[in-house]
Formats: C-alpha cells, sequence, structure tokens
C-alpha cells in the first residue's frame, strides 16, 4: 500500500513504483487520503490524528478484507512516511509487516519540520507554528510540530519502532525538506539507507525520489529481504529526475 504525501495524490506519486511493484507480483493500492471533498484529488492535507489516518487505517482493513492477507506493507513518501509510521504502531498494530519511509521525516527529539526553513523557526519557538497551519488548508503539518499526539504515540517506549515490523529509511543528500540529518530515526531497529552511498550519479531531491529507479530498487529489496537485487545507478537530477535511457 503507497502512501503519498502533502498536496499529492495515489496516481501522481506512484507513476514509476507501482507499475514497478505489480510487474514483480506485488498487488499494489496506492489511494489518495485525507482530501477535502471539494478537491478529491488533493490529498495529504486534512489532518492526520482522528482523520487522514484513520482513513489509512481503514483502507489497510479493506485490503486485508480483499486479498485475504495477514498483514500490508506501507511504503510512503514525505507526509505518507509518518502517517505510515503511526498507523503500523498506534492504529494497526500486528496488522503491518514492512513500512519503508521514502523522503520521510521520523520526528526525533532534537528535529524540527522547520529546520531547513529559517523564516518560520520564530514562529516554532514562539508556540504560533501550529495556529498558522490551523488557519490555512493544510492542516496535516499540525501533527507534526510538537507537542502532538502523533509524535508522542510514534515515540512512545523510547523507540518509533515496532517490533515485528521491518524498516527501512531512504533519503537523499539532496532532499531539500527531509535531508538524512533530519529524516533518519536515530536509534537501532531500523535500516538506514542513502541513496548517494554507492552512486554518485543519484541527485534525487523530495519530490523527484519516488521515481528515481535507484529508489525503487532500494523499496523493492526492502519488501523482499531475501532479494539480491543490486540497485540501480544512474543520472538522476534533483528537479527532473533520472536522465536520459533508464535500464532495467
Amino acid at each position: 500500500m503507497l502512501l503519498h504525501g502533502t498536496g499529492m495524490n495515489g496516481l501522481n506519486t506512484w507513476s514509476t513504483l507501482a507499475p514497478a511493484l505489480a510487474a514483480e507480483g506485488y498487488c499494489v493500492f496506492a489511494p489518495t487520503y485525507g482530501a477535502y471533498p471539494e478537491a478529491p484529488g488533493v490529498g495529504g492535507v486534512r489532518k492526520v490524528v482522528g482523520d487522514a489516518a484513520d482513513e489509512v487505517a481503514a483502507y489497510v482493513d479493506e485490503v486485508r478484507a480483499r486479498t485475504g492477507a495477514e498483514q500490508v506493507d506501507l511504503v510512503g513518501h514525505s507526509l505518507g512516511a509518518p502517517v505510515g509510521a503511526y498507523v503500523a504502531k498506534a492504529l494497526r498494530p500486528g496488522d503491518i509487516g514492512t513500512v519503508v519511509f521514502i523522503a520521510g521525516y521520523w520526528m526525533r527529539p532534537g528535529t524540527s519540520t522547520v529546520s531547513n526553513w529559517p523564516a518560520l523557526r520564530p514562529l516554532e519557538k514562539s508556540g504560533r507554528l501550529k495556529d498558522v497551519i490551523a488557519a490555512g488548508p493544510i492542516r496535516s503539518g499540525i501533527d507534526l510540530v510538537r507537542p502532538s499526539p502523533l509524535i508522542d504515540a510514534v515515540w512512545a517506549g523510547g523507540t518509533p519502532y515496532l517490533e515485528g515490523v521491518r524498516y527501512r529509511t531512504i533519503a537523499s543528500e539532496f532532499d531539500e525538506v527531509f535531508p538524512p540529518a533530519i529524516g533518519f530515526a536515530g536509534v537501532d531497529g531500523g535500516e538506514d539507507v542513502i541513496v548517494q552511498d554507492g552512486c554518485d550519479l543519484s541527485r534525487s531531491g523530495h519530490m523527484t525520489m519516488p521515481s528515481d529507479p535507484r529508489v525503487v530498487d532500494l523499496v523493492l529489496g526492502a519488501l523482499d529481504p531475501r532479494s539480491t537485487r543490486a540497485p540501480r545507478c544512474v543520472p538522476t537530477d534533483p528537479m527532473t529526475g533520472a536522465q536520459g535511457m533508464t535500464p532495467r
């Protein structure tokens, strides 16, 4: 099950990864969640806790019912990553087998969602950032700012990882939103992968990571730990994605 990020939807985020997974025999679901009724194609904008995350959890139930699967694997990009972590640990523990972060944010202590936006730091420090977010149409960010029931639930027990669930976080040095310095959880229990490790050609940015062939292979490897697939290394631009012909 693929979870898109803020302002996106299941089609425009996963047009590369979804068919790649299907070609490997996976049953793929890419819902648009957290959208307002008046703008159904713009997802990830409603509040997460008590709203969008409940929608995702209900979809997990539907997928399990339709497929007969005991567990569902979650792959989340940007906002979809912490949403997946929250669903796996707090809303549907035992129903999730693997959680894969792509350009996500683990919300670990000492990090901030506005780390890369200095202009917003005074608002966060003053405690007014949540009010500013709540006054706008993109309310999902409320739950990524402390204090937050989402952060508290994910980090309950001192770790964001739930025993029995496999976790892989895929980050890029060129991610202008959540680079590895704030994108990784920083505790034992999951696997952290930097896209550029072993591939200097990849310069994937925040929005191009889901379509990077190397990221696709890293996701496939996370979903099947027995895989010996060598991740591809192709030229990738932070803004335009993979350059030229892409080897299979």
